[in-house]
């Protein structure tokens, strides 16, 4: 009996040995994070001058209510180069901008954010530059435009931005009726807008946030994820780093990329392609030699939101010109838009945006997307 028990000792610990000799060739196995479809397949298309918005302008918001896509304001430039800030407003029709003409009044503005809450679409503060030289005025207040078939009208809500002024900030609707703003401010929280109430609340978040920035591009990729992206620090260090905030637990996770990634950048697009992946367009480097370089290339970046891996892939180098691409850019607006052919895919329009103290555009094309 004992030399049974013996050998039935020495075959239990070798299988448990086995097991655990196993278990680690597995782990070594195991492939690193990848994309688990094939990367998308991009292509531009340009559009006719119909299409172009007038004057050129940057810094403008784009918000789609009601299945009707709309643009507003920013930094627009005349013929002489002359920049001045605007409020007005412009509607997506049959392929073109057509301006419109709201009641009421927005204070002019650019770099400013835009939200749809409970279908009515709410702008947030945002920088009037007012007389050159003078700095500007950062703006606290949130405008509410009320839509109706036959009338469009702007009004100022009693609520304002709860920890100041604030421009080059995000703001993401999250549910129907609520919508959270992201300032170089928030460091350990985030400011929820209830559309019910029009009211701000302070809700605190948990993980590793991203540090202090502006300029930084952000989507909502599924119906609890955001996806922020790069930005600039106060003293003009630009970032690539991109985060998801859950926004059912409230709580941060730094993508862990593997791979090549996208330059660090400010004043970049973002957009959603699917429930985890996004899409990034242009943007502005920092060189020390030249100053801000402007970019024109596209990347695709698929995220597991359980593990915080991600990898970016470039659909679009930089210069595609040639290609019916746009001009390098930062400061536009990318907004998904239906379908302008039967080829399937998913279409965003680009309208304007600026090559840094060079040229500001007026000019629109679609990027058309598809799985392969």
């Amino acid at each position: 009996p004992g030399l049974k028990a013996k050998n039935f000792a020495l075959t239990n610990r070798t299988a448990t040995m086995l097991r655990s000799l196993l278990t680690t060739l597995a782990l070594f196995a195991l492939p690193a994070f990848s994309l688990s479809m094939k990367p998308p397949k991009a292509e531009w298309i340009s559009l006719t001058p119909w299409s172009n918005i007038q004057p050129p302008r940057s810094g403008h918001v784009a918000f789609t209510a009601k299945d009707r896509l709309f643009l507003f304001g920013g930094y627009a430039e005349d013929e002489d180069l002359h920049r001045y800030v605007t409020n007005d407003l412009w509607e997506w029709k049959d392929g073109g901008w057509e301006k419109q003409k709201p009641s009421g009044d927005a204070h002019p503005r650019l770099v400013s954010s835009a939200v749809v809450v409970n279908d009515s679409p709410y702008i947030m503060g945002g920088w009037d530059p007012q007389t050159e030289g003078t700095g500007g005025v950062i703006l606290n207040t949130v405008n509410k435009l009320s839509l109706a078939e036959d009338s469009l009208s702007w009004t100022e809500l009693a609520a304002e931005l709860p920890d100041g002024p604030a421009s080059r900030h995000v703001a993401l609707a999250y549910k129907k009726n609520k919508a959270f703003l992201h300032n170089h401010r928030c460091d350990d929280h985030v400011w929820v807008f209830d559309g019910d109430e029009e009211s701000f609340s302070k809700q605190l978040t948990k993980g590793t946030a991203p540090t202090s920035r502006g300029l930084h591009a952000a989507t909502m990729a599924n119906s609890n994820t955001a996806v922020i992206f790069g930005g600039a620090a106060k003293d003009g260090i630009m970032s690539n780093e991109a985060f998801l905030l859950n926004t059912d637990t409230w709580s941060w996770t730094p993508i862990e990329i593997e791979g090549e990634c996208p330059s660090p950048r400010a004043g970049a697009c973002l957009a959603c392609y699917s429930d985890s992946c996004v899409l990034l367009f242009g943007g502005a480097e920092r060189s020390f030699e030249v100053g801000l370089v402007p970019k024109g290339d596209v990347w695709a970046l698929e995220f597991d939101s359980e593990t915080g891996k991600g990898e970016w892939t470039q659909l679009l180098p930089d210069e595609e010109q040639d290609n019916g691409g746009p001009e390098p850019r930062n400061a536009a607006t990318f907004s998904q838009i239906d379908a302008i052919d039967d080829r399937g895919g998913k279409y965003y329009l680009l309208t304007g945006g600026w090559a840094p103290f060079r040229k500001t555009w007026n000019d629109c094309f679609v990027l058309r997307v598809a799985d392969e």
